[in-house]
Order: structure tokens, then sequence, then C-alpha cells
């Protein structure tokens, strides 16, 4: 049996204005360079040297950068890798599903799994948006950028 469990108590709205900036990214394809806003990224998927990107407001973007570089330009209290090829904003989760298999749906309706490794800090993180815990750090904590 599987339990689900929704994120009622995230008020995201309000946690949006901590995840603001914007950084520049070289298309793959285009070889334009591109502003890229932080809150507009549901997820990015790395695959060696390149990652493709989902966005809230346009098509999916394929960039020039491994996951790993692109990773340092994000905001760490709002981005989470789920597992070793996907990065999560998790402020676009709609649904987590603990279950045998461990999902998110975020709210363009992807369904994503969370590998078991990272389960219990991706839950912990999940845990302090949920109750606010991690309210003073926001004011504190700096972007990267």
């Amino acid at each position: 049996m599987k339990r689900e469990l929704k994120l009622i108590n995230c008020d995201f709205a309000k946690l949006h204005q901590h995840l603001s900036g914007s950084f520049f990214l070289r298309s793959l394809l285009s070889e334009e360079n591109v502003e890229v806003e932080l809150f507009d990224i549901i997820k990015l998927d790395g695959n060696k040297t390149y990652s493709n990107i989902s966005f809230t407001n346009r098509k999916d973007y394929l960039a020039s950068y491994n996951l790993k570089k692109l990773e340092a330009k994000l905001d760490a209290r709002f981005f989470f890798r789920i597992h070793n090829s996907t990065i999560i904003n998790l402020l676009h989760i709609k649904t987590i599903v603990n279950g045998k298999q461990k999902t998110v749906i975020l709210t363009n309706e992807y369904s994503l799994s969370v590998s078991r490794r990272n389960w219990s800090r991706f839950m912990t993180r999940i845990n302090e948006l949920k109750q606010g815990d991690i309210g003073s750090q926001f004011s504190s904590a700096s972007s990267p950028n």
C-alpha cells in the first residue's frame, strides 16, 4: 500500500520571494546566451557534458553545461539532487509518494523517482520547508550568484 504525502502547509508564494536571481546560459543548439530565472526552473536533467532544463514558462532548454556546473549556479536551499542525473526545484513539488518506489510529482506533472540514498535528506529538507524551520536561514543565507 502506498502512502501519499501532499505539501499542504507550504506557502509557495511566500517562499518564491526568497528564490530570486538569474544567470545566463549558452544554448547547445543555437549558441545564444539566454537568461534563466531561478524560480522558473522546474527540473534539470544531466547527461555527461550537457543538461536539459525544464521551465514553467517556456520550452525545455538544452544547455552546454554539465549538471555539476549548473548546480553551482542554483540556490541550494530550494534545489535538490534527487539522483545522479536530476535536480529539482523543491518549490515546484506537487505531491510526494512514499511507497516502495519513492516518487515526486512536479507542477508540470512529471513523475520522478528519488534515490534511496537521497530519500532521508530529501524528506528532511521537505519537512523543513513544510514547517518553516528554515525560515531563519532564508534571511541569512545568500544565493551563490
